[in-house]
């Protein structure tokens, strides 16, 4: 069987891939760091887009350079679909290890509503500099043009207009919207090629290149149960009209913010777990303060880290790759095993520690209507 390897620049990316080969019913491991590949398809996380560009660049090519090692059929770069983190350069390492020197990146995804039209990037028709993402507070985005989102680099770079009908030598950017715009590129993939993209992007290149690897799994679901926290380490307007919604439901919601004195920030989430068995914790922005996002996330996984050290926690859910990544890494979690895809992005893990049950998604995807009831109702929907 093959052995095909995903690379992605951060947990949540990771875990969304993750979850469309458990959707597609293609065998898959997933693992922090890596890892020799197994049958099938390995997800291997990093936390690169945390990383500045010489840490992610080295981290890249060390990775792939153990791979080339052990072997593996297929690569494929998990990249931020909107550009965010170091997108070029970890492809340029990428390319330089395995001599590559053709790239065929799409970041769209139709589930979502990303595309790209004339070279140009549109969120939900909307322009993506004019949307939420210009205020991200470690890469915000200036500019809707596929040319300046990827960044300078050594390779050509290919887009709009420029490719019409056949892929060239360099970063290929295409047009695309659809699946089938998608397929049509991966048809005119020559051999040797390396793909990038979106999580949308990678479901069409197994489909398009190993289908072979689809095997019927019946999966029993496991519902949700026990204490629960929900951690939202991004500022995405999707979390903070999540929080209102459940607020105003009756759920504690515990912001955190630069000045907060964190023992009592965590007390106050210790004491909310014993009287209810739910909380919400999350970033919390406090009138003119500017909090350092590294600080703060540090702060919310070392909390997390205190809940479930006491052994109280069943059900951990995170928004955010880098926060995931901050806690996964600091319970000592070196796999995971995934029960299923809730909905594209947003996937549930089984995990080695005690009873823990771990749920993934990226900060700008939207939460399942299911996981907001459970959180409100402290009972299983699933």
């Amino acid at each position: 069987m093959e052995k095909v390897v995903v690379i992605a620049d951060d947990m949540s990316g990771a875990a969304e891939l993750a979850g469309i080969c458990s959707r597609l019913e293609i065998p898959v491991s997933f693992s922090i760091g890596f890892c020799t590949p197994k049958e099938g398809v390995t997800v291997i996380a990093t936390d690169t887009r945390s990383m500045s560009e010489a840490d992610a660049r080295k981290e890249v090519k060390t990775l792939i350079q153990q791979l080339k090692e052990v072997g593996f059929s297929g690569l494929f770069k998990k990249a931020d679909s909107v550009f965010r983190g170091h997108v070029a350069a970890e492809i340029e390492e990428i390319c330089d290890e395995m001599d590559v020197e053709n790239v065929l990146f799409i970041p769209v995804n139709p589930y979502t509503d990303r595309k790209i039209e004339h070279g140009e990037y549109f969120l939900q028709d909307i322009s993506l500099s004019q949307t939420s993402f210009s205020k991200d507070p470690e890469y915000p985005i200036g500019s809707s043009n596929v040319r300046d989102l990827i960044g300078p680099s050594k390779f050509l770079v290919h887009y709009g207009s420029d490719l019409v009908d056949q892929l060239k030598d360099g970063i290929n950017i295409p047009d695309a919207q659809s699946f089938e715009d998608m397929d049509h590129w991966l048809e005119r993939s020559p051999k040797g090629i390396l793909h990038a993209g979106s999580g949308a992007f990678f479901e069409a290149y197994l489909t398009q290149f190993y289908s072979t690897l689809i095997q019927k799994q019946s999966r029993a679901k496991i519902p949700f149960k026990g204490n629960t926290v929900m951690v939202l380490g991004s500022a995405h307007e999707y979390n903070k009209n999540f929080i209102l919604a459940v607020e105003a439901e009756g759920l504690t919601c515990l912001g955190l913010h630069q000045s907060m004195d964190y023992q009592s920030y965590v007390q106050e989430a210790k004491k909310n777990i014993k009287d209810s068995g739910c909380v919400l914790l999350y970033i919390q922005e406090h009138k003119d303060e500017k909090g350092d996002p590294v600080k703060l996330k540090k702060a919310l996984s070392d909390t997390v880290i205190a809940l479930i050290n006491e052994g109280s926690i069943n059900e951990l859910l995170i928004a955010g790759g880098a926060t995931s990544y901050a806690i996964i890494d600091k319970l000592g979690i070196g796999s995971m095993r995934v029960l299923e895809e809730l909905c594209p992005g947003v996937v549930r893990f089984n995990t080695d520690v005690d009873d823990l049950k771990i749920t993934i998604k990226p900060g700008s995807y939207p939460w399942p209507y299911s996981i907001k009831h459970y959180m409100i109702q402290s009972k299983s929907v699933f």
